[in-house]
């Protein structure tokens, strides 16, 4: 760590060269140039002294964000002293433990903090002048002999238990943010846009100080700012670089409207959870930027990234290999080894042990190399399970198990969390079960052949943005033949219709799910801005992140609108046959085109059933469940009354308004484009689709098949279920021998 100096001087050196360029702004309105924010520092160092702070002493923030955040970090680490946030998260016994561990001797805070007896200050007032002790070193001159003390304390996410302090090195951080920003190809004339809050590394690490050190420009947004406001203000403010997690960039995108672009984004970095080819190609749809994936953590610093399209690949003065697990080469957890990294956990010499060996940083997450010589990430090596097909990561399990249909929530819990293991405790709530507080011993197969243990009590795992599940056949692999193997081939994805879910298909899934692996994935509703485009492109995140090739997609009703809309957007890199089941490629009619949803919907029909899904939801779905079997039956009382209950999972305002967007597309076009083996499956008795559809689009696609279900209406797959089974079965053997 040659050359290092204080976070300070690095900082007042990168303004050399221009010191009244804009430092920091707020989209709230405030900025600083670089002048005013060391100015601000000075005068805040000068109160931390005249309070009694000196070099070693800790200081405890209390702070919203905003530029006096900032200037009081650069204060702090001028003094030599150390600053720890007092997370805005935390509650009144949190922040008496925080304090415990770390022993601050001044809060400054600008919002409520539970400290008895701590002294205490405003930013404001720190920064007021007045009879103040001098800061070591003064302003400007020579650069001071690094502080080689701890600087910060931040805390870790706090998974298994209160947080732990991780504590950094002046000279190791300012070194270890220079490496990286050179790695990285930042320049003095980048504008980062941070919408994190300044409590933690991501924003400190990856926007503020990766700006200042390389004299370029931060933006301070509100952390809370809806998506569609933050798109504005990265545009406004001319942002080139930025750093948030997929399920941020998710979000930006699908807040995009038509023709929107970020041409200035440059670095747009995309890390903590695996970034799938699906978010990358969104985004790059709706915003016009390129995603590159990062890897890092509070602990270690940023260690891989792929910024020029080789994948992650080790920054400079960064060691990384795989330790690999056992019977399984090539795959293992990552090791990491840098002489710019944090001191580990000071309050947890236990977990340092375990974390820090050999000189080395134990990731504790499961990696893979690439073909190009990366590394790809796969999940938390605690969540890893060992499978005769490779490791298996546990979230996944828990969507196979709730796939059969027998349980509504489950999650595996690895019972071996310090490598792979076969054995798990599964734990689930059956269906219609009310939760219980004592556990109940059940036997399962986890679908590893382990024949585990499993128990029914009630754990809860956040859903993703596509909910899908899954379920395969046994296989001669060891898997029983209640739960699911989750590597079969020949997968078939299903799509159900608006107002429905999964559930719509279990007999047909059971049934197809002897030959082929099922997976179903449900549309968006839950988002009150759903659109079809969105669904495909949930649908498409679905099929990367599962990884799967050679699928068949079957999308029923308004799931093969999304269908349509999947391939005319993704192609068929994935998918090699279409079941469309029970759906026009024009919802509305026109002067050529005569099949409208049930025969005559137009587009004041359709916003008069988006009204009636938003005025009454119960009765809405009551209608369309029984509208949808065939024509002349009068279904069984309890079938409606479950698939209305069903219907009913759906959020009114994400079926009106994902019903408005169908009825303005036309795929008739697209449709008649397909290239790839197609099934039209249709009712003759239904009253959705009543003008035989189903001709007409057998006769737009060359080789396509038609199948008329003579007894059914919209709901084949639940009128006439052996047969439907065996329609799409079969179409599926005669696809796979074609192709």
């Amino acid at each position: 760590m040659d050359g290092a100096v204080t976070l300070y001087d690095a900082v007042r050196r990168a303004a050399r060269g221009g010191p009244g360029r804009c430092a920091v702004e707020e989209t709230g309105g405030g900025s600083a140039t670089y002048a005013g924010l060391l100015d601000l520092a000075d005068r805040m160092a000068g109160g931390l002294a005249a309070r009694g702070v000196r070099a070693g002493d800790c200081v405890a923030f209390g702070l919203r964000g905003g530029i006096p955040y900032v200037a009081l970090v650069l204060g702090v680490a001028k003094l030599g002293a150390r600053y720890v946030p007092l997370l805005a998260g935390f509650g009144d016994r949190e922040v008496a433990e925080a304090l415990r561990r770390t022993r601050p001797v001044l809060l400054v805070a600008d919002r409520a903090v539970a400290a008895p007896g701590l002294p205490a200050v405003s930013p404001k007032l720190l920064a007021e002048p007045g009879p103040a002790a001098a800061a070591p070193g003064g302003e400007g001159g020579a650069d001071r002999a690094p502080q080689a003390g701890v600087f910060r304390i931040l805390w870790s996410s706090g998974s298994t238990g209160f947080p732990k302090g991780i504590a950094w090195r002046q000279d190791a951080f300012v070194a270890e943010r220079r490496r990286w920003l050179a790695d990285t190809g930042i320049r003095d004339t980048d504008v980062f846009f941070c919408r994190h809050p300044l409590d933690v590394a991501h924003a400190t690490d990856l926007h503020v100080f990766a700006a200042l050190l390389a004299g370029g420009r931060v933006v301070l947004a509100d952390p809370a700012a809806p998506p569609a406001v933050l798109l504005r203000q990265i545009a406004s403010h001319r942002a080139t670089a930025m750093s948030a997690l997929p399920r941020h960039y998710e979000e930006l995108a699908a807040a995009a409207a038509p023709g929107t672009a970020l041409p200035l984004m440059r670095r747009a970095l995309c890390g903590g959870a695996y970034v799938g080819a699906g978010t990358v190609r969104r985004v790059r749809s709706a915003l016009g930027a390129v995603l590159h994936e990062v890897y890092g953590s509070t602990e270690f610093g940023l260690a891989l990234g792929d910024i020029d399209g080789r994948g992650l690949v080790p920054v400079a003065g960064v060691g990384a290999r795989i330790e690999a697990l056992a019977g399984s080469p090539g795959t293992g957890e990552l090791v990491l080894r840098s002489d710019c990294t944090s001191e580990g956990y000071p309050d947890d010499a236990a977990a340092g042990r375990r974390t820090w060996r050999g000189g080395e940083f134990w990731t504790g997450d499961v990696a893979t190399r690439t073909h190009d010589g990366g590394f790809r990430i796969l999940g938390r090596l605690s969540e890893a399970l060992a499978t005769p097909a490779g490791p298996l990561l546990a979230p996944v399990l828990d969507e196979e198990i709730t796939a059969t249909g027998a349980v509504a929530e489950a999650v595996a819990l690895p019972r071996r969390t310090d490598g792979l293991g076969s054995e798990v405790v599964v734990a689930v709530r059956p269906e219609g079960a009310v939760p219980r507080r004592s556990p109940r011993p059940a036997r399962s197969c986890c679908g590893t052949g382990c024949g585990a243990a499993s128990h029914a009590w009630t754990r809860c795992r956040a859903r993703r943005s596509a909910r899908w599940t899954s379920r395969c056949c046994a296989h001669g692999g060891g898997c029983g033949d209640r739960l699911p193997c989750p590597r079969q081939r020949n997968p078939l994805v299903m799509v159900p219709g608006l107002a429905a879910t999964g559930r719509f298909f279990s007999d047909a899934a059971a049934g197809l799910a002897d030959r082929h692996r099922v997976v179903t994935v449900e549309l968006p509703a839950r988002r009150p801005d759903a659109t079809v485009r969105g669904a495909a492109e949930e649908l498409a995140g679905v099929l990367d992140r599962l990884d799967l090739r050679g699928a068949v997609l079957l999308g029923w009703s308004l799931g093969a609108t999304v269908a349509y809309e999947y391939l005319d957007r993704f192609g068929t890199e994935r998918v090699t046959a279409l079941v469309s089941v029970e759906q026009s490629p024009r919802l509305t009619p026109a002067p050529d085109w005569p099949h409208a949803a049930f025969g005559s919907l137009d587009a004041a029909g359709a916003e008069e059933l988006g009204a009636a899904a938003l005025a009454e939801p119960a009765a809405f779905a009551e209608r369309l469940v029984r509208g949808s079997f065939a024509a002349g039956t009068e279904p069984e009382p309890g079938l409606v009354g479950a698939l209305a209950a069903e219907a009913l999972h759906w959020d009114p305002r994400a079926c009106a308004a994902l019903l408005a967007d169908a009825v303005r597309r036309d795929f008739r076009a697209c449709v008649a484009a397909l290239a790839l083996p197609v099934l039209f499956v249709h009712g003759a008795r239904s009253r959705v689709y009543p003008t035989g559809v189903g001709r007409w689009l057998a006769g737009a696609v060359p080789g396509a098949e038609l199948r008329v279900f003579e007894d059914s209406g919209h709901l084949p797959f639940i009128e006439e279920p052996r047969a439907f089974v065996r329609a799409v079965a079969d179409f599926v053997a005669r696809s796979a021998a074609h192709g």
